[in-house]
């Protein structure tokens, strides 16, 4: 599935994807609250701690959430009650990806990677899912993620209204890699060429 966030005037952005099954959808993005998008995070916590029932992996199954739009493609048969189910399904690590993303933020903005206490304290204030999709991260993938989320900023910092951001979300994460890294793209033409 591939991501493309675009840049917008001021603090906006704007949101497509092209899941595997070549739908393309618009997903709606809204003002931006910190210097990075809200979905970016998502994207980058996301794939940096192998979610696979976040949002952008719920996504990627099927789910079309409400103010999502299809822009082009065939939706598969059953669609609607597939996207119904993938929601439904195991709700509280929506809630969990959404927690991770928050306090991951919160650690990359003041530079708390380094001070374990520090992740410690915040991950069991704020952390706490009577059914996780996973352990709580640990202190090696705090720093990748929070490594990760900076160089998603500065990307996301160095582009003019109009240029895009664009990723790509895979079904099942490699055993061993690196940092997630989004790589800009001049436009959006560029990373969606056959949408002329």
């Amino acid at each position: 599935m591939v991501i493309t966030f675009t840049r917008g005037e001021q603090s906006t952005y704007t949101t497509t994807v092209l899941r595997d099954d070549s739908v393309l959808l618009h997903v709606p993005g809204g003002d931006r609250k910190f210097s990075l998008p809200h979905d970016v995070a998502h994207y980058i916590v996301e794939r940096e701690l192998g979610l696979k029932c976040g949002f952008w992996g719920r996504v990627a199954r099927g789910a079309i959430y409400p103010g999502m739009k299809v822009l082009s493609g065939r939706q598969p048969p059953h669609a609607a009650e597939r996207s119904r189910s993938v929601i439904r399904e195991a709700p509280q690590q929506g809630v969990e990806a959404e927690v991770l993303v928050g306090v991951l933020l919160h650690i990359m903005h003041e530079s708390l990677e380094s001070t374990e206490t520090a992740v410690r304290a915040l991950l069991s204030r704020e952390w706490r899912p009577s059914k996780p999709e996973r352990r709580s991260p640990d202190m090696e993938e705090v720093r990748g993620a929070c490594a990760a989320l900076r160089e998603a900023e500065r990307q996301w910092q160095g582009l003019d209204v109009g240029q895009c951001l664009t990723v790509t979300w895979a079904r099942e994460r490699p055993k061993k890699r690196g940092p997630a890294r989004p790589t800009a793209s001049p436009d959006a033409e560029a990373a969606h060429p056959s949408r002329r």
